[in-house]
């Protein structure tokens, strides 16, 4: 019995010394650097995002996350990753969540970017670049005055048909001056639905329609009685630079 319990004890320091032998020189590393830029459309809506300093970069391997922090942390730290292919880097300002619960659930712009798969080589600093750009959509509303004098009172809700527990509402009364509400672009759910109610001759009415939306574009739903002319489709905001696209929707209250 002894004999058998030196045996094991034997065994086992064995084992110890083995692993303290093990050649570091086996497991592999790289540098990385990653270099993030802006599109123009990141600054749709007048002032710049946020300072790229600030975004949150996420490193994948093979779908794994290997690192995720700020730009910032990023840059003051000295990093090595085990060589593999298959890595990807994700930059964004912010996540799909934050960007619709953002502002009381108006929503905020999402600026991001992803890298395409690259390697990572032992013993050097490997290069990535990625342009981070606007992934969302920016919704508005416009009441003309001619509407206005005809329905009285009135609002428009508006919501992503796969989305129908978020509903924005723009009473007539904010008329411009109710927030601008951003919507994520889902790769099967590209729609906004827009219902304008509103108590015409003591009826209730409701308008529906819907509108197909981009990434980094603004919309502008512009209501109006058919007979008031609307004839341009987009406007330039010369105060803030951003590209305005009208979607004119005429409402018959007769109808």
């Amino acid at each position: 019995m002894k004999l058998f319990y030196h045996l094991i004890i034997a065994a086992f320091f064995l084992f110890v010394s083995s692993c303290s032998n093990i050649d570091e020189t086996d497991f592999k590393y790289g540098g990385l650097d990653i270099n993030i830029g802006q599109g123009d459309d990141a600054f749709i809506g007048g002032a710049a995002v946020d300072d790229l300093a600030n975004y949150r970069v996420s490193i994948f391997c093979n779908g794994i996350v290997q690192w995720s922090d700020t730009y910032r942390n990023f840059l003051n730290s000295d990093l090595y990753f085990p060589v593999s292919s298959g890595y990807v880097v994700l930059a964004e300002n912010c996540n799909v969540l934050e960007a619709e619960l953002a502002n009381k659930g108006w929503g905020q712009v999402r600026v991001a970017g992803e890298s395409t798969a690259f390697s990572i080589s032992s013993e050097q600093s490997n290069q990535v670049s990625l342009v981070c750009t606007m992934q969302n959509a920016k919704i508005s509303v416009e009441y003309q005055e001619d509407l206005i004098s005809k329905l009285g009172e009135c609002s428009v809700e508006i919501y992503k048909t796969s989305s129908v527990d978020r509903v924005l509402t723009y009473p007539s009364t904010a008329n411009l001056d109710y927030p601008i509400a951003y919507f994520n672009i889902d790769e099967n759910d590209s729609q906004i639905v827009y219902v304008l109610k509103a108590n015409y001759k003591g009826l209730a009415k409701e308008f529906i329609g819907t509108i197909s939306i981009g990434s980094a574009k603004h919309y502008c739903l512009t209501f109006a009685l058919p007979t008031t002319p609307l004839s341009r489709t987009t406007n330039k905001d010369s105060s803030n630079n951003d590209m305005i696209h009208l979607v004119n929707i005429t409402v018959d209250p007769n109808s």
